[in-house]
């Protein structure tokens, strides 16, 4: 309440979305009375979507709500590291090591590298439904789901960010709510229609490879 939303823990540190101070605080210990800005404000007339943190609390990356760049700060210091020539709404995830950044609007997604920042464009798409794109890193950091149709999540291993597999939402609206499991074997995904999906990856495999079509999911 009080216009804060929680976003993520690190460690023993709550990160939290503080709208009416407009920054991303810290929490040492979930305490708001030792909160310390992660981020600055935004630009003037700007406004920010949610918060992108990485799990090991190495940055935090601001889209904006509407056309802008995406801001990447350092937490530690609440200083901007370097601000993302994106155009239009994005939504994205940073990898568990904190090593790769994906953002994504209705129209395609862009790997960045955070040793450098450099870009490499994972392809276009086309939501008619949604209005930025969702790309969600298992915990292990072995495989990237990325919505890549109002039905479909498209499956790339991190190795070579190639496309392995295309799971589809077969009935009812579109994605709603994702979530990894804990090992990374199962993506559960909540649609629109009130239907929930769960993709058990290690069983998928199975069927994969009495078709011929060998792959390494869920392992």
């Amino acid at each position: 309440g009080g216009g804060y939303h929680l976003q993520r823990w690190v460690d023993h540190d709550l990160f939290v979305n503080s709208a009416g101070g407009r920054r991303v605080e810290i929490w040492p210990e979930g305490d708001p009375r030792r909160a310390r800005a992660a981020t600055g404000t935004p630009d003037e007339n700007m406004e920010w979507d949610d918060p992108i943190i990485s799990a090991d609390g190495r940055w935090v990356a601001t889209p904006p709500a509407a056309r802008g760049q995406v801001v990447i700060w350092d937490p530690r210091t609440a200083i901007v590291v370097k601000r993302l020539p994106e155009s239009r709404r994005m939504g994205g995830d940073f990898s568990p090591d904190g090593r790769w950044l994906v953002l994504g609007s209705d129209q395609g997604y862009t790997l960045y590298d955070t040793k450098d920042w450099r870009a490499r464009t994972l392809g276009a798409v086309r939501l008619v439904d949604e209005y930025k794109g969702w790309a969600g890193f298992s915990p292990d950091g072995r495989w990237l789901a990325l919505l890549t149709g109002s039905r479909t999540i498209e499956l790339r291993d991190t190795v070579k960010f190639e496309p392995v597999i295309q799971l589809e939402l077969t009935r009812g609206p579109g994605r709603e709510e994702q979530a990894w499991s804990p090992d990374s074997t199962r993506l559960g995904i909540a649609s629109h229609g009130q239907m929930i999906y769960d993709w058990n990856l290690v069983a998928l495999e199975r069927e994969l490879a009495a078709m011929g079509l060998g792959t390494t999911l869920g392992k």
